[in-house]
């Protein structure tokens, strides 16, 4: 890290990082540098010719789940990343990556030298089934998953050795580009950034078996019909869903849902010839168990018995689901006679979504899982408070789709303005070089633009060298001597 002067005033910063501006600039922090923090910066730097925006990212490298989150073969994430690096050759935006907000700098201490915070956080923690066996080798939460096949260097290294069949829980859009991911054939992946490892895995070792399982009914699955396609359209790809769980459809169904029946009833009537893989779907089965002695063998899902008398039911506490967009905090428990079926596995992974990061000292709403706000402006026990806005999934919980993130980028913007011109926004100690400089003295050195713009040139340079648009670096270390150089 170089020490630099602005003003007479010693400030810290990293390579690339350079000094905030004086004077009647509007200094606003926001914190977290996915979609939900970049649409905020973007809307700024449009609206505010006197603004100085500094993006705070926990990673080293940026755009959170564009870049970690999102199925390698999915482009539209790739423009929108280009997008935002774009911005950041205006000078009025700064790129504080590696820093991690209410830990190595406190959430009073942002508020006492930035005009304006944003917290624009996202995920972080993925629900568990706090089933049985979760424990067990070879079972992996989608988190786990995406961050493996799309680089992570902290996410775990999954092998697929000795894998026959997997089990993906959750039909959601996430499940389903997992498994696409193991059924598609693995050279497909070549011109996309999905690591060379990870392609070299998937082609050494081809997953023939996929079963996605689902508590809800067909016709409350709520997955965007394009991404439904992508998995059911596969080539040579033989499908077994259960005719009579897509027999009705309700009266009262939207355009979605009639779609997504319509996709399941051609998918189970069609024949694959010489099929290279199988995917099975199968509906209304809660996971009661995952078995396995040291490594996973298989799940165990309970489905209501079709007759209560069977013989092979048994009474069970099975999940009562709630009306299509509500919650239900804990879900509500009765006894039904239930079949419990087993499921073979040697891979598992569970997509059953995320919790918004949870940061100390940051107000948190336990009951709707996210930072509660009031026309995005930030609540403190039920009181808004002054100069704080809440963006995102931090304010909505994890919606999918980047139209409810640019909305609450507007929402923000509108707050701030008028917060601004009612002099509500003027920090105590103005100052973001204040910040770095605590950082310095911390021990903590913030990566820059230009730090991580050197990472993007060593991968394109990696991918270059093997033929392909990019070679991701995912080992820690090599990824941590090309954004430090010198250490």
């Amino acid at each position: 890290m170089d020490v630099d002067k602005t003003d007479g005033t010693a400030v810290a910063t990293a390579e690339g990082l350079g000094g905030a501006p004086q004077g009647t600039v509007l200094n606003v922090a926001i914190v977290g540098s996915g979609a939900g923090g970049m649409y905020c910066a973007t809307r700024l730097l449009e609206r505010l010719p006197q603004v100085h925006v500094d993006v705070y990212e926990q990673r080293p490298v940026p755009f959170g789940l564009l870049r970690h989150g999102v199925a390698p073969d999915h482009r539209k994430p790739e423009t929108i990343v280009a997008e935002f690096e774009e911005l950041f050759a205006d000078p009025r935006l700064r790129l504080i990556a590696g820093v991690t907000v209410c830990a190595d700098i406190t959430r009073a201490e942002m508020a006492a030298h930035y005009d304006a915070v944003i917290w624009a956080i996202g995920a972080r923690t993925a629900h568990h089934l706090r089933v049985p066996g979760e424990g067990l080798d070879g079972v992996y939460t989608a988190d786990d998953f995406f961050g493996w096949y799309t680089g992570l260097p902290s996410a775990p290294r999954i092998h697929l050795d000795g894998v026959r069949e997997a089990v993906v829980i959750g039909l959601g859009d996430v499940g389903l580009d997992i498994a696409r991911v193991l059924l598609k054939p693995a050279g497909a992946f070549a011109d996309t950034q999905m690591p060379t490892e990870v392609i070299e895995e998937l082609a050494a070792h081809r997953v023939p078996r996929v079963t996605i399982m689902d508590i809800a009914p067909a016709h409350r699955i709520r997955v965007k019909t394009k991404v439904l396609q992508e998995v059911l359209d596969l080539d040579r790809l033989a499908i077994d869903i259960d005719p009579a769980d897509i027999a009705e459809l309700p009266e009262d169904a939207d355009q979605r849902c009639q779609d997504n029946m319509a996709a399941f009833g051609a998918a189970a009537g069609r024949q694959a010839d010489e099929p290279h893989a199988h995917l099975r779907i199968v509906f209304q089965h809660r996971p009661v168990e995952i078995v396995g002695t040291h490594g996973v063998t298989g799940v165990v899902g309970a489905t209501e018995a079709a007759a209560p008398g069977a013989p092979e039911a048994e009474l069970d506490a099975a999940r009562v689901l709630p009306p299509d967009g509500e919650h239900a905090e804990p879900p509500e428990l009765i006894a039904k006679p239930v079949v419990r079926n087993n499921f073979p596995a040697q891979l598992v992974v569970t997509a059953i979504g995320d919790d918004v990061a949870h940061l100390e000292g940051l107000p948190w709403d336990a009951n709707r899982r996210i930072v509660p706000s009031q026309d995005t402006r930030l609540l403190d026990d039920g009181r808004v408070q002054a100069r704080e806005y809440v963006s995102g999934w931090a304010r909505r919980g994890n919606v999918a789709g980047f139209r409810f993130t640019r909305m609450d980028a507007d929402a923000v913007l509108e707050a701030l303005l008028a917060d601004l011109g009612h002099g509500l926004l003027r920090a105590p100690d103005p100052g973001p070089d204040k910040v770095l400089e605590m950082l310095a003295q911390r021990g903590v050195e913030p990566i820059g633009w230009q730090d991580w713009h050197r990472l993007e040139l060593a991968e394109d340079a990696r991918g270059a060298r093997q033929g392909r648009p990019i070679a991701r670096i995912i080992d820690a270390a090599e990824q941590d001597a090309v954004l430090h150089p010198g250490h």
